[in-house]
C-alpha cells in the first residue's frame, strides 16, 4: 500500500517522506531543511517555471526541476546575566526588596537613619551657631513669636525627640549583645520590641516636660528695707573739726560707726 502510495510522489518528494519519517523530534532543524528542500522543488513561480530560491548552490533534482540546500541560523538575542534576569522581571541583590520584611533588618536600617539625622542635626546645630550672628536666646524668642498651641509644639518636640530615644535604645540593645546575652532568635525579637516600647516612652516623657522660666516679681519703689547696720550721714553744714583723741579707747561708746580705727598716735 505504502509502495503504491510513494509511486504517485516525485523522486525528490519520495525522498524527503522518507527522510521525513527518518528524522525524529529533536532533529528539527534537518528536518526543517529536508521539507524546505522538497517545498522548493514543487514550487512554481507566476511564470509556469520552477520558483529558485535565492542564493545557494543547486542541486539537479531530476525532472521537478533545482532546488538549494541552505542552512537557516536561529536568530536569537544573546543577553548577559543582569539583562536576561532584567527581562524576566526579577530584581537583582543588593534591593531591598528581595528581603523579607522582618523586625530585625527593619529596626536595623532605621538605627542607621536615626544615627545620620542625629549627626547632621549636630553638625547644623553647630555651624548655626558659629556662622549665625543670632544667640540662642533670639533663637527662642522666634519660635515663641510662632504663637503654636501646646498640643502642636508638644507633637513637634515628640518628633525632634524620637530619634534620639530611638538610637539610645537600640544601641543599648546592641550593646548587651556583647556581653554574651540575649543572642537567641526568640531574646532578640523580644529585646527589638522592649526597645521600641521604651524609645516610644522616652520620647513622650521628654516631649511632655516642659522648662519654664522664673518669673521675678518687680518690687515697688516706696518699699525701701531697713539697713542691717544704721547709716549716719555726714553733716556738711558744719565746719567743726573733732578734736583728737589723746588716748585710745576702743569702748563702743566712743568710737563712732564711722570710724575705722583709733585716730591717736602712738
Amino acid at each position: 500500500m505504502y509502495a503504491k502510495y510513494l509511486s504517485t510522489f516525485s523522486p525528490v518528494k519520495r525522498c524527503a517522506y522518507i527522510a521525513n519519517n527518518i528524522c525524529g523530534r529533536s532533529h528539527s532543524l534537518g528536518r526543517f531543511s529536508i521539507l524546505q528542500i522538497a517545498h522548493y522543488s514543487t514550487a512554481k513561480g507566476h511564470d509556469g517555471k520552477s520558483e529558485k530560491p535565492p542564493g545557494g548552490n543547486q542541486i539537479p533534482s531530476g525532472p521537478a526541476g533545482t532546488v538549494q540546500m541552505r542552512v537557516v541560523q536561529p536568530t536569537t538575542n544573546k543577553l548577559n546575566y543582569d539583562e536576561r534576569n532584567m527581562k524576566l522581571g526579577r530584581v537583582l541583590s543588593p534591593h531591598l526588596s528581595i528581603y523579607r520584611k522582618q523586625l530585625t533588618s527593619v529596626m536595623s536600617i532605621f538605627l542607621r537613619i536615626s544615627g545620620a539625622a542625629l549627626g547632621l542635626g549636630v553638625w547644623i546645630i553647630g555651624l548655626t551657631a558659629l556662622l549665625s550672628k543670632m544667640d540662642i536666646n533670639a533663637l527662642a524668642e522666634k519660635v515663641e513669636s510662632l504663637d503654636l498651641s501646646g498640643t502642636t509644639f508638644t507633637v513637634l518636640k515628640f518628633l525632634i525627640i524620637l530619634p534620639f530615644s530611638y538610637h539610645l535604645m537600640a544601641g543599648i540593645r546592641h550593646l548587651a549583645w556583647y556581653l554574651n546575652v540575649f543572642l537567641t532568635k526568640p531574646e532578640i525579637y523580644i529585646t527589638g520590641y522592649v526597645a521600641l516600647v521604651m524609645s516610644l516612652l522616652l520620647a513622650a516623657c521628654l516631649a511632655l516636660v516642659s522648662v519654664e522660666p522664673q518669673q521675678i516679681e518687680p518690687k515697688e519703689v516706696g518699699q525701701v528695707q531697713d539697713p542691717e547696720y544704721p547709716i549716719f550721714e555726714e553733716d556738711t553744714k558744719s565746719d567743726m573739726v573733732p578734736e583728737a583723741l589723746d588716748e585710745c579707747d576702743e569702748t563702743q561708746e566712743d568710737i563712732k560707726p564711722v570710724q575705722k580705727g583709733c585716730l591717736c598716735e602712738d
